[in-house]
């Protein structure tokens, strides 16, 4: 490989010398899961501080947003990678998508629930005889998984649609609301003022579901493994490197954000570290236990009409060679 004097290259701005000597960088693309924000600033400071050119990779980021078919930039190679919830890549899996997880980068996943703090409403427990609103699909099994861990009967708990406007909550129509930590939870703070909320958290009751998730289909695993080596260890030190210098993630995520915000995308970024860095294990790693966790609850719920074996869900391989160290 050419990666070791290729940095040497880099280091001295040579990097486009390398196509006219007949070393074209390997051409990425990165269907992500939403629209360009500080969510995805570790990719952004990856690519501008060039650490997948180091790689020999050229990056390109696509964005998300409605209508957009993550699964299916895949599967039709308009992208390499993708960044998808782990639980749709479980439920993509047991439809016959033929795609792995190689990566977790928001190893808690941001599904919230949200109440004022002067309601009195606290734990779970609380949400008995209340208005909450709920949704459908997996953000739905977090919260039922969570009453079920606890031993609340849903029935105890007037559950209404889910609307996308804060409105009901804020006028006390409803007790209790969804929300997502490094996403619409900004705009509800905004929208609250000074009156303070609290959070619940599924993953404090047992609930743990990973979310922004790296993606590649089987058959770029077989053909090219090297590639995703070296996009992962770029993406990989991208995040790390956000996390020790936030300013610049902000530098490189105003440079493609949809919302020209600085402070909105600086505080996604910071709402998003807590659920990157966790603590435990290294940055993107992937716990097999956490993975069957979210399939027996998703298998529960009755997402797979066909189960398959948890373990095609997911490889190691990467980051144990990236990280030299095993489960």
């Amino acid at each position: 490989m050419r990666t070791s004097w290729i940095r040497g290259l880099v280091a001295l701005g040579l990097v486009a010398a390398l196509s006219t000597a007949g070393f074209a960088l390997d051409d990425v693309t990165v269907q992500l899961k939403w629209i360009h924000q500080g969510q995805f600033a570790g990719f952004y400071l990856a690519e501008s501080k060039g650490f997948y050119e180091e790689e020999d990779i050229a990056v390109t980021f696509l964005p998300g947003g409605v209508g957009i078919d993550i699964v299916d930039a895949l599967l039709t190679g308009t992208a390499q990678f993708s960044v998808i919830g782990a639980d749709s890549i479980l439920v993509e899996i047991g439809q016959g998508a033929p795609i792995t997880a190689v990566s977790t980068i928001y190893r808690i996943n941001p599904f919230i629930l949200v109440a004022f703090a002067d309601s009195g409403i606290v734990t779970p427990y609380d949400f008995i005889g209340k208005t909450v609103t709920a949704t459908s699909g997996y953000d739905d099994v977090q919260f039922r998984a969570m009453l079920n861990n606890l031993g609340i009967d849903l029935a105890s708990i007037h559950t209404v649609p889910y609307e996308y406007d804060n409105g009901p909550f804020i006028d006390g129509e409803v007790d209790v609301t969804i929300s997502f930590a490094a996403g619409s939870l900004l705009g509800l703070k905004k929208d609250v003022g000074d009156r303070a909320i609290n959070l619940i958290w599924p993953d404090d009751y047992g609930v743990h579901f990973y979310s922004d998730t790296i993606t590649v289909t089987n058959s770029l695993l077989e053909e090219n493994p090297d590639l995703v080596l070296r996009f992962l260890r770029a993406t990989l030190r991208g995040h790390r490197q956000a996390l020790v210098d936030p300013e610049a993630a902000v530098d490189a995520t105003m440079a493609y954000a949809h919302v020209q915000d600085r402070t909105l995308q600086t505080d996604m970024l910071d709402a998003s570290i807590p659920l990157i860095h966790t603590g435990e294990d290294e940055i993107g790693w992937m716990r097999p236990d956490r993975w069957q966790g979210m399939y027996d609850t998703l298998l529960e719920h009755g997402f797979f009409p066909n189960p398959f074996p948890i373990e095609d869900a997911y490889t190691l391989q990467f980051l144990e060679d990236i990280y030299d160290a095993t489960e």
